[in-house]
């Protein structure tokens, strides 16, 4: 039986011979393979070979991230030149429509996913997806290899001290932060570094989407609302299960004074302890928030679902709040309200100490 013809059955065998983790992709640049980004090594041979009998015409991809290299993608060919002189030469490039992909080793620094902060209409591609040659466009346009795959066992590192004071100059040095370059993976990092801080589910996600918008002010693309929900619920299902410890940065915080106390007890003698319990869990969680001028959500029945308190019931949490509301511990910053379609949970902050 003759063996299928098609750009992803001519090449893929090839490719994956000098090191490349290749996948089918549609002309739409949809994978025709689900789960690349959860693979922890190259398909094998024979994998690669069914997909070549499953999706000949396809055209092909590789994930960076498995295959030892960095894929540096410039949208604007007239930046050839500057993208160069910034990361150094490679004699691995592809043409693209628009510009060309660079390869060069990977590396174990954290980069930013794009160089647009800098005026490059660049995307730094370590994880993801890179289409290679010779796939095509759905312009008609070909993407043709510059070099030869031979060339990847001898791949020069980009030079990134250029990058890192391009960075520092911006304002910036903490793009490296941003593991293998991926949104997703430092939203993660951030959110698992604050999880254990939040009380409730729909806080978390705030903060998701506060951390979302502060990618768009890096000059680096939003996610799209539905992952970041995603990434936010298996997030808080880890902090729940005890997979995520929280951080000891709280010692010293659970303080109250006898004014404090006189206080709760004068509003409400019979609320006045659970106030005091959550007053005391409120700054475990949140005093170096509000040290930095931030507010936090307080949103009972989220926090009764949650098990913050283990025993307590929505109302419970409300006559609590109440109480400290009274007493002038916590001050309501904003109100629920709804916006676009979407929930904004109630915003509080510890009331100043006069």
């Amino acid at each position: 039986m003759s063996e299928p013809a098609g750009i992803f059955a001519d090449n893929a065998m090839v490719m994956y011979q000098h090191g490349l983790a290749v996948l089918p992709i549609g002309l739409d640049r949809t994978p025709s393979i689900k789960g690349f980004d959860r693979w922890r090594a190259r398909p094998g041979p024979q994998t690669i070979k069914k997909w070549m009998r499953a999706h000949p015409t396809d055209n092909i991809a590789i994930v960076p991230s498995l295959s030892g290299v960095l894929v540096v993608d410039s949208d604007d060919a007239n930046q050839d030149q500057a993208v160069e002189d910034l990361l150094g030469p490679t004699p691995l490039k592809v043409v693209t429509r628009r510009g060309r992909h660079r390869y060069y080793r990977k590396v174990d620094e954290r980069l930013p996913g794009n160089l647009r902060f800098a005026g490059l209409q660049v995307d730094l591609k370590a994880s993801g997806i890179a289409i290679a040659p010779p796939s095509v466009h759905e312009s008609g346009h070909i993407y043709r290899l510059e070099g030869d795959w031979s060339a990847l066992k001898d791949l020069p590192l980009p030079k990134l001290d250029k990058l890192a004071a391009l960075l520092a100059e911006r304002g910036r040095g903490d793009a490296f932060a941003m593991r293998d370059g991926s949104r997703g993976q430092w939203l993660n990092d951030q959110l698992c570094k604050c999880a254990t801080d939040c009380l409730s589910l729909e806080e978390l996600l705030q903060r998701a989407v506060a951390l979302n918008d502060e990618l768009e002010a890096r000059g680096i693309p939003r996610l799209p609302h539905a992952e970041i929900a995603k990434r936010t619920q298996k997030v808080w299902n880890d902090a729940q299960s005890g997979k995520l410890q929280p951080l000891s940065a709280y010692e010293g915080t659970l303080r109250t004074s006898l004014a404090e106390l006189d206080a709760l007890c004068r509003i409400s003698p019979k609320h006045s302890p659970d106030a005091l319990v959550l007053l005391l869990k409120l700054r475990a969680a949140h005093s170096a928030r509000c040290r930095r001028d931030e507010t936090f959500c307080l949103t009972p029945r989220s926090m009764a679902n949650a098990g913050v308190i283990e025993g307590w019931s929505r109302e419970r949490f409300e006559h609590a709040r109440d109480v400290l509301l009274e007493a002038g511990l916590i001050v309501l910053v904003s109100p629920f309200r709804r916006i676009g379609g979407q929930h904004q949970a109630a915003q509080y902050r510890f009331a100043k100490k006069r």
